[in-house]
Parts: structure tokens; C-alpha cells; sequence
């Protein structure tokens, strides 16, 4: 825009301020307009983490109720196993956004593992230990106390959520 232009308009519009008043004027104006706009899609990117956070907190939750399901169902201790080692990895990557939900989490994935370890034992006492009483015995408790473990774990985590655990493995 040339300075006559500016003149004209600023005479137009029954403005009292020079071509380069003028100028200096409009940039103002845009630079304020730029930090609303940048302000404003900020604000609404906020607004949409927050609706995906209750959707990280269902998520979590979805998959801390299938790995109890699975406890409670799957007799097959090699599927169980398999199937304990996906839910391990699906609550992993799971990010709750409230710190009860976080704090589930941390109970829920050291309950899985804990119970995981157990299923491990129990595969190794009925695979390994035919005949061999030490070994047996061994594999038997560890196979008990990492149980138990892990079902305390994982009720402590569903205390966190509200949802009640009950039993698990007999434990």
C-alpha cells in the first residue's frame, strides 16, 4: 500500500493520523487480532484433551476389567499366560489422567505381573517337576505367594476404581 493510499483512506475515514501513524496502527490491530486467534485455538485444544482423558480413563478401565476376566475364566494356564501378557502390555500403554486412575495403574500393572509370575510357576511345577519333590515344592509356593500377591494387587487397584474384585484364582 502506498503512502497516498494511506492518506486517502485515513482522510476517508476522518482519521487525523499520518501514512505512517496509520501503518503502525493497522499492524497493532493485526498483531492483537494473531494473539486473540493463537489464544483462542489454544483454549480449544485444551478442551478436547480433557475429553480424551475420560477416554484414557475408560480405556484403562476396559482393559483392568478384561485381565480380571481373564483370571476368572481361563482355566488353560499356557492361554492364560499369553493372554496375561497382552493385558500387561494394553495397561501399559494406557495414561489415565487422574491420579486415582495413575495410581490403579501402578497397582494393576504390578498386580498382572505378580499374577503372570504365578502362571509361570504353576506352568513350571506341572512341566518340570515330575518326580522331583524339591522342585515341586518350590514351584508350588512361589506359585501361592505371587498369586496371592497379585490378587491383592489387583483388588487394591479395584478399590481404587470402585470396582469390586472378589476372588481370583482362589486367592
Amino acid at each position: 500500500m502506498s503512502r497516498d493510499n494511506a492518506r486517502r483512506m485515513d482522510e476517508d475515514a476522518g482519521a487525523s493520523l499520518s501514512g505512517r501513524q496509520s501503518r503502525l496502527h493497522l499492524r497493532g490491530r493485526v498483531g492483537i487480532v494473531c494473539i486473540f486467534v493463537v489464544a483462542l485455538a489454544g483454549a480449544a485444544g485444551c478442551g478436547s484433551s480433557t475429553s480424551n482423558a475420560g477416554s484414557a480413563d475408560a480405556s484403562f478401565e476396559r482393559h483392568f476389567r478384561q485381565g480380571l476376566a481373564q483370571v476368572r475364566t481361563t482355566h488353560d494356564r499356557k492361554k492364560l499366560y499369553r493372554d496375561l501378557t497382552r493385558t500387561l502390555a494394553s495397561v501399559r500403554r494406557d495414561t489415565p489422567s487422574t491420579a486415582a486412575g495413575r495410581r490403579a495403574r501402578r497397582l494393576a500393572i504390578r498386580g498382572f505381573e505378580a499374577t503372570r509370575k504365578g502362571v509361570r510357576s504353576l506352568l513350571d511345577f506341572s512341566e518340570n517337576d515330575s518326580g522331583n519333590l524339591t522342585a515341586a515344592t518350590r514351584d508350588a509356593r512361589r506359585a501361592d505367594r505371587y498369586l496371592t500377591l497379585g490378587a491383592d494387587r489387583l483388588r487394591a487397584a479395584g478399590r481404587t476404581l470402585g470396582i469390586s474384585v472378589g476372588v481370583l484364582n482362589q486367592h
